[in-house]
């Protein structure tokens, strides 16, 4: 904003629902809008961009959240030397490069995992597993294996397998997996249906959803990529 009208910055800031609005004064920013509560336009308050967060404007998407998650702050300014040269909040996590950025996460850990099972299990066992299963979605994994194999498709049983049923599988090859399967077993709940890292994963896969509304959602999916951290450690060593 170029001017420091009090009313006429509450309007703009409902109006395009910022909670934050820079101050241009003589070609410089020294101060900004804010509102008191994130999301709640009623109170605005002006203070001084020396007293906010800072953070280095080409800071990479991990080291952001990592900060987030440190300090807790719904936003922060994009600095170059002692330059102010943008802002940025937790909503403009909710876009594209970001999910797009946390499914490649998620794709190195499932398949790590694939690679990792494939190492210690034989095919065909994994085959009679799923065979023996009453479960629907393993059924119709097997449907579609067998199918391609009818129609002469060169294929493999393990590129089949759902991210869901990967903590099924740590848990039921616990003896085949080596050393390394109990600490795999801790994360085993999280693969499931309702798990953590399989509801990350449907979120990202749908950018139309919104996944990062304060530093408590920043909190959670960091805590996520921190595990994915200890999981890649265990099946790439």
């Amino acid at each position: 904003m170029k001017s420091k009208n009090f009313e006429e910055a509450r309007k703009l800031m409902i109006e395009k629902k910022f909670d934050v609005m820079p101050i241009l004064s003589n070609n410089k920013f020294e101060a900004f809008y804010s509102t008191k509560r994130w999301g709640v336009f009623s109170k605005i308050e002006e203070k001084k961009i020396d007293d906010a967060v800072h953070i280095y404007y080409r800071v990479n998407i991990y080291d952001f959240l990592k900060k987030v998650d440190k300090e807790q702050f719904n936003y922060c300014f994009l600095t170059d030397g002692n330059e102010i040269v943008g802002l940025i909040s937790i909503n403009n996590l909710n876009y594209l490069p970001v999910y797009n950025y946390l499914y490649q996460w998620i794709s190195r850990v499932e398949s790590s995992i694939i690679e990792y099972i494939k190492n210690k299990i034989e095919e065909i066992e994994l085959i009679r597993l799923f065979e023996d299963s009453s479960d629907g979605r393993k059924k119709e994994t097997l449907s579609s294996f067998k199918e391609d194999q009818k129609n002469n498709k060169e294929n493999n049983f393990f590129s089949y397998l759902y991210f869901t049923d990967l903590g099924y599988l740590i848990k039921r090859f616990e003896h085949q997996l080596g050393h390394n399967v109990k600490d795999l077993q801790s994360f085993s709940r999280n693969f499931n249906d309702k798990g953590l890292y399989a509801d990350l994963r449907n979120t990202v896969a749908h950018p139309n959803k919104i996944l990062f509304q304060n530093f408590n959602d920043v909190n959670r999916v960091f805590k996520i990529l921190e595990e994915f951290q200890e999981i890649l450690s265990l099946v790439e060593s």
